[in-house]
């Protein structure tokens, strides 16, 4: 049996590896159970990733692991200063993609680097070089 949650008039699929406690915590975070704190619709009901780990007492690594599968999974999440929150239209996921974009560009540019720094490895590093 599949396991979907509906959210803006979608079914997205959450079978994606996910045990039962990282689907349920899924579940939680987009408000399909009945609990205290849930994700909002749009940025002006945003919920930080910190407050939705209090909440339900887990660390922010599995929120932020919960909140990529759902992403995966297709539902419209947006993450941003204010917090992450579902969106309400395609312009704010179009703004959010952009902005995942930039973030990939910036990080090429330290990978880059990094591949440099590889391949100047074997050659004596000095103080001026390192400036």
């Amino acid at each position: 049996m599949r396991t979907t949650v509906a959210s803006q008039g979608r079914l997205h699929d959450l079978d994606g590896g996910m045990d039962s406690r990282e689907r349920r915590l899924v579940f939680e975070v987009l408000g399909v159970l009945p609990m205290n704190l849930t994700l909002g619709l749009g940025a002006d009901n945003a919920r930080s990733i910190s407050q939705i780990a209090d909440s339900y007492g887990v660390s922010r690594r599995e929120v932020e692991q919960a909140l990529e599968d759902a992403r995966r999974a297709g539902v419209p999440l947006v993450a941003g200063a204010r917090g992450v929150y579902i969106a309400t239209d395609v312009r704010e996921l179009i703004e959010y993609e952009r902005r995942l974009r930039e973030r990939v560009r910036s990080q090429m540019h330290g990978i880059r680097g990094v591949r440099k720094a590889i391949r100047a490895w074997d050659q004596p590093l000095t103080l001026w070089d390192a400036a």
